[in-house]
């Protein structure tokens, strides 16, 4: 429990990082305490206790032998699947499939997310949707570099009874069953 003091020196250092205030604005607030109280949530609001931050901005895990190519930073990212999707290409939707450097051009502009989130997963599979069982889930933001120098993008999928990760070839083809996992606009 913060002291008198604490709480004083609190309120002093709000007051003065607020704009000028009119006295109406003040009495608004006076009278409507709960408005005031959701209006101060909105505006930086903190993550619940026990939250999933998932840290896009750290050093992503490099296979034994591999580099990075590219590394798209991501900050801090509140897991909530309800925040994402599963982005397919019109190349890749139906019977149709689009080469993985076609695909790497094509998702320039899509707010893809880099293998932090797919490690951060792995470490929690609890928090994996069940509609993504039966998808190679791909995870753009990163792209990796192998011994032999090929380019290739980490994926987590399910199988025996448990969710793990591989990587897609660039020069290969992904059809609809390889979905990008993207920031939901």
């Amino acid at each position: 429990m913060p002291t008198e003091k604490q709480v004083k020196k609190f309120c002093s250092v709000v007051m003065t990082q607020l704009p000028d205030l009119s006295t109406d604005v003040m009495q608004h607030w006076i009278n409507n305490p709960r408005k005031l109280a959701m209006f101060l949530a909105g505006l930086n609001p903190l993550p619940p206790v026990g939250a999933n931050i998932i840290d896009c901005d750290a050093d992503p895990f490099i296979p034994d032998g591999w580099s990075v190519e590219e590394y798209q930073k991501g900050g801090q990212i509140l897991w909530n699947p309800d925040d994402f999707e599963l982005w397919l290409s019109p190349d890749q939707q139906g019977d149709k499939y689009i080469e993985g450097n076609k695909l790497r051009d094509e998702l320039m502009n899509q707010p893809v997310v880099n293998a932090n989130v797919l490690d951060y997963l792995l470490a929690n599979p609890h928090l994996i949707p069940e509609a993504w069982k039966g998808k190679a889930v791909f995870f753009w933001g990163t792209i990796f570099r192998s011994p032999r120098g090929d380019a290739y993008v980490r994926y987590l999928f399910w199988r025996d009874g448990r969710w793990d990760w591989r990587a897609g070839w660039l020069d290969s083809d992904w059809g609809a069953r390889g979905p990008t996992l993207v920031v939901r606009k």
